[in-house]
């Protein structure tokens, strides 16, 4: 114990190095913090871990007395939530449900009611259920000569070709089968 001012201060050592002292603002740990035992940390609601050397700390965790809980980056860069090598991410609105799934590979795949719904897959995207347009402008937008294909076999094709020799919107039945327009 020493005196700090009109107050006293207490400190911990380990091998006459300092590793927590008390401030006027609470404790300051000097090292690493280990919980064993299984121990956990508890921070009342509006209590804020946080990380990095900004003002307000960098990377804050805490929840609201609103109860609602947050990973804020209070910094201009980016936040990353990172797994290592083999590792997918989920994040769980509901307990047990899925909503996102950040795969391994950088795939992303998205769930409703825990079921996959819209998902990236090699050269593009999936979705599985109905697509909804909605919006300003209500509409799906493709690049020339790209098409909608339509059947197994692509037997149905809609596009706008702009080959040398053509310019012209299309309606294509690919196969030996009768096309009728109703």
């Amino acid at each position: 114990c020493w005196d700090d001012s009109d107050s006293c201060k207490v400190g911990l050592f380990y091998d006459d190095s300092l590793k927590l002292e008390t401030t006027s603002n609470g404790v300051k740990v000097h090292d690493n913090l280990t919980v064993d035992g299984g121990g956990d940390i508890f921070l009342a609601n509006d209590g804020v871990i946080r990380l990095g050397d900004g003002s307000n700390g960098d990377l804050r965790i805490y929840r609201d007395s609103d109860g609602h809980s947050y990973i804020k980056a209070e910094n201009s860069g980016n936040l990353f939530i990172a797994g290592h090598d083999d590792c997918h991410i989920y994040i769980r609105a509901k307990s047990g449900e899925n909503s996102i799934i950040c795969y391994d590979d950088a795939g992303v795949a998205l769930y409703e009611d825990n079921e996959l719904r819209f998902e990236t897959v090699d050269g593009g995207c999936k979705v599985t259920g109905d697509l909804e347009v909605t919006g300003t402008y209500d509409e799906i937008k493709l690049d020339d000569n790209k098409k909608i294909n339509i059947g197994d076999s692509n037997d149905l094709q809609i596009y706008h070709d702009t080959a040398p020799s053509i310019d012209a919107s299309m309606i294509k039945n690919t196969t030996a089968t009768e096309l009728f327009i109703v």
